[in-house]
């Protein structure tokens, strides 16, 4: 089931990009290198464990040894994984042209219909919302978390707070000290920080995960957490001190016991398909979510299907 999950994992991404390619959705979409990196010699040992785990699976997993990752990276390490078949885009613009796209091929969009209740039987489902109701034979959920809908699988998940931050616009000479423009960078840590390159010479910089935030404390711990970020990322990149941030925010990270999706259906919710918990980056695999709930209610799913469903668990 492990190597199912790594491969289908992988595969969804490269469909979604190819995907993108063919239907010419303009989202800046662009080939990058994923770094994973050991930024201390506590963090390389279990690193480079990996590393051998994932070739041993037969899985793309080159080791950048300390001088080559430094060079790259610009920063401090140990040593680092280089991942191909990366990429990044605006998912705005992905998910806005996707949307286009399907409602070309005769899809229908309603938006900001809530969804109030779902019933069902032996033969069909019932989709309650404020206004109306839908009967179908089949109910995809792709939400970050269960919600009160399905309050069942609210044991299945963990729920944090992360937060991001994008900077302004980094000066030429700031660049030339902050690594490989138009790479991914994630880190080995328990802190699992994560940088990526945006237009303009921006910065995204991502981590500070932790309980829930109280709405009522929200606006404030996102300041706190945005100083923080930019904090963290200065002492990474000594050269953009005193660099603003331009914007902060918080992001629900919603996640697994083994850090895999739930993606498929629930023996207590019939004509229901899940797809749910995605974590930090779920982009690849909602894609390959789609696909295996388009088998599912076709009646062709396959058995590596199984990797991300609920059966895992039980």
């Amino acid at each position: 089931m492990a190597r199912a999950a790594w491969t289908e994992a992988r595969k969804g991404a490269v469909e979604l990009v190819a995907l993108l390619k063919r239907l010419e959705i303009k989202c800046d979409l662009a080939e990058s290198a994923l770094l994973i990196n050991a930024r201390t010699y506590v963090d390389a040992p279990a690193l480079r464990k990996e590393q051998g785990t994932r070739k041993a699976a037969g899985l793309d997993a080159p080791w950048l040894g300390a001088p080559a990752a430094r060079r790259v990276l610009a920063t401090e390490s140990e040593g680092a994984i280089r991942l191909h078949d990366a990429f990044t885009f605006d998912p705005v613009r992905a998910a806005l042209g996707l949307a286009l796209a399907a409602q070309t091929k005769g899809a229908r969009l309603f938006e900001r219909s809530l969804v109030t209740r779902t019933r069902f039987t032996r033969k069909d489902a019932t989709v309650f919302f404020e206004g109306g109701r839908i009967v179908t034979k089949g109910v995809v959920v792709a939400t970050g978390e269960p919600g009160s809908l399905f309050g069942q699988l609210r044991r299945h998940v963990d729920r944090q707070d992360g937060f991001v931050v994008a900077t302004h616009p980094l000066p030429t000479a700031m660049r030339r000290e902050v690594g490989a423009v138009g790479s991914l960078t994630t880190e080995a840590d328990a802190s699992r920080h994560w940088m990526r390159w945006l237009p303009e010479g921006r910065l995204l910089f991502a981590g500070a995960a932790g309980p829930a935030i109280p709405r009522r404390l929200l606006d404030k711990t996102v300041v706190q957490r945005t100083a923080q970020l930019m904090y963290e990322l200065s002492v990474r990149y000594p050269a953009i001190s005193g660099l603003p941030a331009a914007w902060g925010w918080q992001l629900p990270v919603v996640s697994t016991p083994d850090g895999l999706p739930w993606i498929g259906q629930h023996r207590n919710y019939p004509h229901h398909f899940f797809a749910m918990a995605f974590g930090w980056h779920g982009d690849g695999l909602s894609f390959w979510a789609a696909r295996a709930a388009a088998r599912h209610f076709a009646g062709q799913s396959r058995r590596e299907d199984e990797a991300f469903g609920f059966a895992r668990h039980l």
